[in-house]
Parts: C-alpha cells; structure tokens; sequence
C-alpha cells in the first residue's frame, strides 16, 4: 500500500489503528456506539493484561498511574476519573458514553534494534508530508521594566501614562463629549424659544394668545415624536446592518478529523482536567454525595448556547479567546504526524531523529506533545529522551509528563531535567514513587541540589508552609500527600545546565547511586526479548 491508501486505511480503523500495529501509545476518545471503538477497547485491554505479565515475568518495576501495573493514566468516563482496568472493558455494547484516558506502553527493544539510516529517515518524512524548515522553541518576553523616575517626570495623567485609553477610545470619549454639549446648547435654545413664546405680544387678545400657546406646544410635541421615530428607523438600521457585517465574517465550527481532534486535545489537557481522582476538590465532591468509590455513570448535561458578548461600536469582529477551529499551520503539523503514523510500521528511530521531528513541528496547541507521543513506542534509546526537553516549553513539558508519566519518561542519570520544576502530588502513586527516587539521591549525593524547593499539605490551599525544608523523617518515609514543587540541581551529570538562586556547595553526581535507580524508570527496563 502507499502512502494515501495507508492513511485511508488508518482513519478507517480510527483509534483501533494504534493497538493493531503495535503502537499504542498515545491518547484514546472511545465512543461504545461505534463499532471501530469497541473494537479498539478490547485490543487495548488486551495489550495492557499481556504487558502486565510481562512486567511481573521480567521483574520490572511499577510504573503505572494508580500502581496496579496498567498502562492506563488521566481515565475519565462521562466526565468522572476512574481507575481503567482490562476487566472494565467486559461488555462494551451495554456501556453507554464516552471514555477517555492515555496509554503508555512499556515494550522495550534491545539497544541493538538497528534505527533508520538518515537517507531512509528523510525520505519517510518527505513522503509523510513534513518540510524542512525547523522551528525555533518560542521565548516568553520578559515584562519591560521602568524606573519610578521615569514614570514622574511624564506629564500625561495616571490613565494615558499606562496606556489604559487608546488612541479609539480617546477619539470615541471626545466625539460623546461634543455630542454631549451639542444637545446641552440645543436643549437651552429650545427653553429660550419657549419662554418667548409664553410671553403676551403688544396688543395680543388674551383669548388668541391661549390658542397660540396650545398650538404652539402642539406642534413642539409633534415634532418631538417626529424625532424619537427617525432615531429608532436609524438605530434599527444601524443594528441590521452590523448583524449583516457580522455574519460575513461569521466563523463556522468545523467537523473534520483535524478539528474534532484538536477540540479533544485541548480539553482533555492536564490545565483542564479539575479535579482530578487523586484531588481535595473530588474527595470533597464524593462526600457531598454520599460516595465511597468512583461514580460509573453521570447524566448527560445539556449544553446551552452561550451569549455572544456585546461588541464595541464601530468594530467588525473581535477575537475570540478559544477559536472554534485549528490554525493552519497546526493542520498542516497534523497532517504530517497522522501520516508518518500510518508509514512507520515496525521501523525504529533514534532520540535524534524525534528530535528533528519535533523541530520541524510549530509549536502551537501542544503539537509537538502529539509528535513525541505518537513516536514514544518506536524509540530505540530512551536513555537520552531527556535532550527532547530543550526544545519544549514549560507548558509542553508539563503536558508531556502529564501523558506519559515521571517514571516513563524520566531518566535518573539527568535528574536535572534541564532545569525544569517537578510537579509532584504525592496522593499519585508513581509521583510518590518519583518523590521517593528524588529523596533518595539527595541523601546519597553531598552538598545541596533541592533548590526553591516548598511543600503544601493541600492542593486546595493557597499559601505555601513557609521555610519548609525537606523533613529527616523523609529517609524512611516520605509523606503520601501534600503538593511537592522543587528543581534538582548538580554539576558534572548528564543534562545538567545548573540552577539560579542556589545557595550553599552545589551537589555532586554520583553515577552509582544514579544507575542504582536506574530500575525504577522504563529506560532501565529489561528489553522484551529477555523473556524468551
């Protein structure tokens, strides 16, 4: 099969592709109703309940969410988390809903697994559509900074020196202002002319000046209807012709795969998933209602249109903060993952060749996240994944880990994590287990690499416990709750850039102890084949 006759074939099979051809890794939306996402639930059960075993055979640590040895991570059925068992999957035709979660899988191939050579390796992204411009990882500009001398030296008011009235809305304010003080200056007029009027003229009869005056204040109401018809005709037209304008430009909600998906991704991602099982907030929620386990079902809500803000007079169209569909450049990037999916078969890739993946990916709406993990499965040295982190920003790196898990993609030989903060609720078993592996080496390597470490008992609370430093009750046992936020910092290790802010002697790596810990992570994993 070729190229488009592959990508035919792999949106045929939809999320059941991924479990067919020994890739599935990645992130699954299942609709029961479908027949294709029933048909991938069994596979994926299937996969989860024979990795499994082959993680108790070859000795391998837990690296699972929940601790129970799946691959399942972020399960959520209806709206509700859940922990995702193969068991759960018996019976999908009577299941009614929608089921999302990620899976990681835990195959690993030996070092030897030959990867493609670079002439092979380019030509599989040309035919999957990428091109070769690279994309620099974004920097978030620094807030400029001015000086208080500066800022009282200028003339302007509080308003104008911050920039808070543009220069529409200034025009906007001196138009209302006119408009204003026009009818103020008619309004006087018209009481001038009206007390003229009210005056007897020389040698009037009394009895035609009161007919005068009654005439006279007639046609002054007259006239006053006249007006209020004529402002509401124009407002009415005004108002028509801005609904007209508008529905040009109107901007219609796409249904495509490449919408569909992206819509998914975006609330499925780790900033919108609240709360979560392991949360204050959801144990609260459980025991409003009376619940000691996970809800299997919820009632659906129904959706109400939202009200369309009010637009300023005189605009066209403003911007709305989530756009209903994908940008072009990130359709583009989807294109070219889904292909390269669909032709990369049993073939195996190297952490530089993901890595030149991902530059070629615009860093937009988590894409390059969707790149790696639909790559994670077909990565022959996991030992160096920790040199994908540099071309990722931190809200990257955060949905990454949020995916796949400290465990499967941390290294402990680049405890350093190029600098970067770990996130650790410890009520999570295998972010337990990665607080545990952090203690550990802190204790066996001298000098200090906690920096800006804080601890907070509740994820709910706001405030930080104030000059909390790592406990000595933590040698033998960490704490299995609470928020934990620290960098690791070291010199003379792998992946180390070292840390602002540190104080005191920095730490020493130590190899041994590292490579002691090394079990613990999938890239310390024995390979596959060892259980033949």
């Amino acid at each position: 099969l070729d190229t488009a006759q592959l990508r035919q074939l792999r949106e045929k099979l939809s999320y059941a592709w991924g479990p067919l051809t020994g890739n599935p890794t990645g992130h699954y939306c299942l609709d029961f109703r479908l027949e294709m996402h029933r048909l991938a639930g069994k596979k994926i059960a299937g996969l989860a309940t024979a990795q499994r075993s082959l993680d108790e055979r070859l000795n391998r640590s837990d690296r699972a969410q929940h601790g129970n040895g799946y691959g399942f991570r972020n399960e959520r059925f209806n709206g509700d988390p859940l922990v995702l068992t193969p068991q759960w999957f018996t019976g999908l035709e009577e299941k009614d809903g929608i089921l999302r979660f990620d899976f990681v899988s835990s195959e690993r191939c030996i070092q030897s697994t030959p990867t493609l050579s670079e002439r092979r390796f380019d030509a599989l992204l040309t035919g999957a559509g990428f091109t070769t411009t690279t994309y620099q990882r974004p920097k978030t500009p620094a807030p400029p900074k001015v000086r208080f001398e500066e800022q009282e030296d200028k003339e302007e008011s509080p308003t104008e020196s911050r920039g808070i009235l543009s220069p529409s809305t200034k025009s906007r304010m001196g138009e209302r202002r006119r408009e204003a003080e026009a009818e103020a200056a008619a309004h006087r007029a018209e009481e001038e002319l009206e007390r003229e009027a009210k005056q007897i003229r020389e040698g009037e009869d009394p009895i035609e000046y009161a007919a005068r005056i009654q005439q006279e204040k007639k046609a002054r109401e007259e006239a006053r209807k006249e007006a209020a018809r004529e402002a509401k005709r124009k407002f009415l037209e005004e108002v028509a012709a801005r609904e007209a304008e508008e529905s040009d430009y109107e901007e219609v909600r796409e249904t495509d795969c490449c919408a569909e998906w992206w819509r998914e991704i975006t609330q499925s991602s780790s900033s919108k998933l609240t709360p979560s099982l392991y949360s204050e907030a959801y144990a609260i929620k459980l025991r409003q209602k009376g619940r000691t386990e996970e809800p299997k079902k919820k009632k659906k809500k129904v959706k109400r249109r939202k009200k369309k803000k009010k637009r300023k007079k005189g605009s066209v169209v403003e911007d709305d903060d989530e756009p209903l569909n994908p940008s072009a450049d990130y359709r583009s990037g989807w294109e070219a993952i889904r292909s390269l999916q669909s032709t990369i078969g049993r073939r195996y890739l190297s952490t530089a060749q993901v890595l030149q993946v991902v530059q070629r990916l615009p860093s937009i709406d988590l894409l390059r996240v969707e790149g790696i993990i639909s790559l994670f499965g077909r990565i022959v040295d996991l030992d160096k994944f920790h040199e994908l982190w540099r071309e990722l920003t931190h809200d990257e790196g955060d949905e990454l880990i949020h995916r796949l898990g400290y465990l499967n993609a941390g290294n402990p030989m680049a405890m350093e994590w190029g600098g970067r903060v770990y996130k650790l609720n410890l009520k999570i078993p295998d972010e337990y287990k990665m607080a545990e592996a952090l203690v550990k080496l802190a204790i066996l390597e001298p000098g200090t690499n906690w920096v800006g470490e804080r601890f907070k008992q509740k994820e709910t609370n706001k405030e930080w416990s104030p000059g909390w430093t790592c406990p000595p009750t933590w040698e033998e046992k960490v704490y299995d709750w609470g928020i934990l936020e620290l960098r690791y910092n070291t010199r003379g290790s792998r992946g180390s850039r070292g840390s602002r802010g540190s104080r005191g002697s920095r730490s020493e790596a130590d190899e041994n102890a590292r490579r002691g810990l090394k079990s613990r992570f999938l890239c310390g994993c024995r390979p596959d084949d060892d259980a033949a």
